[in-house]
């Protein structure tokens, strides 16, 4: 292809795919699994197997005879998996025969009736009927209340000619718990009977076929009178009246949100946003499936998201947004931002814009999966809050805030807006002349975010960057840069666009505002702790991070909206309140000055000054000396190695003292030498200073590492930050200068597993960060600049590419995938393919392209080459230059110790340069 020509995808669908998109793929997924269990029951029941086309009885005949046979072994016990340990699948599943029925539904043709499953002029009402009546569930009630319901049903005139009874009275299981109790069969929601009358329209649609209008009316009557048969049936037998599952209140909200957020597990990380954004945006939790966070903006002081449709409109129009979403900085367990703010910093990659916020084939479904498990471990404290099993549902947040924002304050939003917002339906001439506005949106948004909106905290900011309290104006530009040199240095990202960096900048004041309580709050294990934009955030960036209210606010302050009336009169009386006590404080300091000025009070003025500083000084020493106290008797000693810093400032102390040497024997004269000699020592000593690692005395030697520390669960990017960097607020050294004896003391039993482990993965990670040239030899030189960095140039090229299956993944995850690959073989024989010897990094000619380096001094030469022969098992041929390069005084080929101490001899002796060839 020549260059000029750019090659293109063509994405545009065909004909089918676009008659497909009429039904959304959640809904067409539900009548899937319907129609096959409709096929199911016409197949077991072998009278009405001649409803289904011949194909499909083929077809299920053959997969059923495969299901058979795959039963029979599971029974056997010679189903096994892929480690030879006992398959725990369950016979009877029927999954291939369920499988290939789906793929029959998914290929009906509108141009090909043949192609349907079912032969449709077969379909008749009674035979749908009969289906219906299988559906039902047992409940236990009272034995009159069950009689007397039964004798109402047969004086409708139904004989129970088809055996379908509205309630039939279980003769062998009659007494359930007392003589005047009774296990009966009741029919199920008049919606299950709706969902069947869909599937039967939407194979007549597929299939190019319109439903008879006369079985179209008898089902229409059969369902409305299924609805009402129930309603008389509940009230009767006295179950419970309301259809579907409960709305969920402020206080179980609350309550959940809490689980998730403190929680210490991956998982749940998501799970929190994806609830806190279901109950903000007041949308079907499938609409979060697909948000992306080029849709997300930061506008003013609130979040902003736009949703190309939703399921009242299809085809968008009204429903696109913009849909406001605010912060809550007085309850951080239900901050949609501090929430989103804990995702991005976890999993950094979705910044790109590239991909969707919620990884995965199906977000939804692993989020009902978290939060249904969720329910169930926590069962016995939703129960004080008046919640019972089955009650609660991902469609239960959408009910809950829908009523909290409608009547949770008699100042409550327009319903307008509230509809909107939530997609649901006004009518025809309502929706004409009714129309989004941005106002109103903001107004529910802000009652969403679970704010009083009878308090005047209801007009609080969101957390921002305030500068206005630092005077100088440069030292104000200085911390300006700060923070954007701390984000911009944590970007694994090459290009960031611009309403993203704003989100992530508010974002990461949020998390800043809110740091002390998630150091406290979540558990020790939680990805958020670990994460490169937390770990040695500094105090001076964290101070910035404020919120304010319309009476303290300043220029940084972002813009207040959705704002009502009632809550801007209360800011005003605040800020005058303010304004009198300010007032009040001034006349009174004003006063006591004056009077001071003239003495009034005489000398006994000045002695109660006197005695009250002598009290107060009494006072502190006394605390003094507990403290002193206490320190003493302290069962362990903290040792403090040098001055107090934000980052640890690690050093190998043989570079600095051969840099020393190397300075001397470069010197001509005395003299000269002398002064380097000073120089350096002062420059060695500076940094030596620098250095601050507290230490403890556990069994008598001392550590770096506390005896409850363990090794937590983190994503690939945040062990390389841990590797090189460790966590200075933490006191947790680089893991790269701990060794088995600095674990080993440790409660986690399999610490040093884990570090050795770590130290493996490291050493892939090194392999491909030396292909992709962004290695650095020193471990003292790394920076989170330089781990982002290195992180950009492996994450997606190689690292996600051959070991992992998403953005997220974790380290450990990521290790399993390389022991499979073959990463750590040592040799070709052990490696099954050429493919795992290719990967493994004790393959020279595989793992490392020749890398040449021209290094200044001998020392760093020997570092090269010791560094490179020991992690890729080679020799290292080395070339020392004499002077300029007037020639080659010694070249050859080395072992790893021959080549360290002929560099050293030619290094003591000559003034040259090292070229170190791999």
């Amino acid at each position: 292809m020549p260059q000029d020509e750019v090659e293109v995808v063509d994405l545009i669908a065909g004909t089918n795919a676009i008659e497909k998109s009429v039904v959304v793929k959640g809904t067409r997924s539900c009548y899937t699994s319907r129609i096959v269990e409709l096929l199911f029951w016409l197949y077991d029941n072998e009278e009405h197997r001649n409803v289904l086309s011949q194909n499909c009885r083929d077809r299920m005949c053959k997969t059923e005879k495969q299901d058979n046979e795959y039963d029979e072994r599971i029974r056997n016990g010679q189903l096994r998996t892929k480690s030879g340990k006992k398959s725990r699948a369950q016979p009877g599943q029927r999954n291939r025969t369920r499988e290939c029925l789906r793929n029959l539904v998914r290929g009906m043709d509108r141009r090909d009736s043949s192609k349907c499953p079912i032969i449709l002029t077969e379909l008749t009402y009674k035979l749908l009927t009969k289906y219906m009546s299988t559906k039902f569930k047992l409940v236990t009630v009272d034995k009159k209340s069950a009689v007397k319901f039964l004798n109402e049903v047969k004086a409708l005139g139904d004989n129970g000619d088809n055996g379908d009874h509205a309630i039939i009275l279980d003769k062998e299981d009659a007494n359930v718990n007392s003589d005047n109790e009774v296990l009966v069969k009741i029919r199920q929601e008049y919606t299950t009977y709706e969902g069947i009358r869909s599937i039967v329209a939407h194979m007549h649609r597929e299939s190019g076929l319109v439903v008879p209008q006369d079985l179209d009316a008898m089902m229409a009557v059969y369902v409305k009178g299924s609805r009402r048969l129930n309603l008389l049936a509940k009230q009767t037998l006295g179950l419970k009246i309301s259809e579907g599952k409960e709305h969920m209140t402020f206080e179980v909200y609350s309550k959940i949100a809490r689980i998730l957020f403190e929680s210490g597990q991956p998982e749940h990380i998501f799970a929190h946003l994806f609830f806190i954004l279901d109950w903000n945006l007041m949308k079907r939790a499938e609409n979060c499936n697909t948000c992306m966070i080029s849709h997300i903006r930061f506008e003013e002081d609130c979040l902003v998201f736009q949703f190309a449709k939703s399921k009242g409109a299809q085809d968008g129009e009204d429903h696109l947004g913009p849909w406001h979403v605010y912060s809550n900085p007085l309850e951080p367990h239900i901050c949609p931002v501090l929430a989103l703010a804990k995702y991005i910093i976890t999993y950094p990659s979705v910044l790109s814009g590239k991909v969707p916020l919620f990884e995965g084939s199906d977000p939804y479904n692993r989020y009902t999966k978290i939060f249904c498990k969720v329910i169930k471990d926590n069962m016995d404290e939703l129960r004080r809050l008046g919640v019972s099993h089955g009650d609660l549902g991902t469609h239960s947040s959408r009910k809950g805030v829908a009523t909290l924002v409608a009547a949770g304050c008699t100042a409550s939003p327009p319903i307008v807006s509230i509809c909107l917002r939530a997609g649901w339906s006004m009518g025809g001439v309502k929706e004409r002349y009714f129309r989004h506005e941005r106002a109103g949106d903001r107004y529910v948004g802000r009652c969403a975010s679970c704010l009083d909106q009878s308090s005047k905290d209801f007009a609080v900011s969101c957390p921002y960057f305030d500068f206005t309290g630092i005077k100088d104006s440069s030292a104000r530009l200085e911390r300006k840069k700060l923070v954007q040199k701390w984000l911009m240095d944590r970007i694994p990202i090459d290009k960031i666009e611009s309403h993203v960096y704003n989100v992530l900048k508010f974002c990461f004041a949020s998390i800043c505002y809110h740091y002390d309580t998630l150091q406290e709050r979540l558990d020790a294990s939680c990805l958020v702790l670990n994460s490169t934009f937390m770990i040695g955030l500094p105090k001076e960036i964290r101070e910035c991070a404020k919120v304010a209210y319309p009476w303290t606010k300043t220029c940084d302050t972002p813009t207040f909206t959705g704002i009502p009336p009632h809550i801007l009169i209360l800011a005003e009386l605040e800020e005058l309140k303010m304004k009198f006590t300010q007032l009040t404080e001034s006349m009174r300091k004003g006063l006591n000055e004056e009077l001071n000025e003239r003495g009034v009070g005489g000398s006994e003025y000045h002695t109660n000054k006197i005695l009250q500083a002598i009290s107060n000084l009494e006072s502190k020493c006394m605390n003094t000396t507990c403290m002193n106290s206490t320190h003493e008797h302290s069962e362990s000693r903290i040792v403090d190695l040098g001055v107090v810093d934000d980052s640890f400032h690690l050093i190998d102390e043989d570079d600095k003292f051969d840099e020393l040497d190397t300075a001397i024997i470069e010197s001509n004269n005395y003299e000269e030498a002398q002064v380097r000699k000073k120089r350096k020592r002062d420059e060695i000593s500076s940094s030596l200073k620098k250095q601050k690692v507290t230490v403890g005395l556990v069994k008598g030697k001392l550590t770096t590492v506390r005896r409850d520390f363990k090794f937590v669960a983190m994503t690939t990017e945040q062990l390389i930050h841990h590797w090189f960097l460790g966590d200075k607020s933490k006191n947790i050294v680089p893991f790269c200068r701990l060794c088995a004896h600095d674990v080993k003391h440790l409660e986690q039993k399999n610490a040093k597993k884990i570090l050795n482990k770590m130290g493996r993965f490291m050493d892939v990670i090194e392999r491909y960060g030396r292909m992709a040239n962004c290695w650095l030899e020193k471990k003292s030189e790394w920076s989170p600049q330089y781990v982002s960095l290195l992180w950009l140039n492996i994450g997606n090229a190689f690292i996600n590419k051959y070991f992992a299956n998403k953005q997220s993944a974790a380290w450990g995850t990521v290790h399993n995938a390389m022991l499979k690959r073959g990463c750590y073989k040592a040799k070709r024989e052990d490696c099954k393919s050429d493919e795992e010897w290719n990967f493994s990094i004790n393959n020279a000619s595989a793992t490392m392209q020749p890398l040449i380096r021209s290094i200044k001094n001998a020392k760093r030469a020997r570092v090269s080459a010791t560094a490179t022969n020991r992690s890729t098992a080679h020799r290292a041929t080395v070339t020392v230059e004499v002077g300029s390069g007037d020639g080659v005084a010694s070249a050859g080929d080395y072992s790893r110790v021959n080549a360290e101490r002929r560099i050293s001899d030619l290094g003591r002796s000559t003034n040259h340069r090292a070229t170190v060839v791999v």
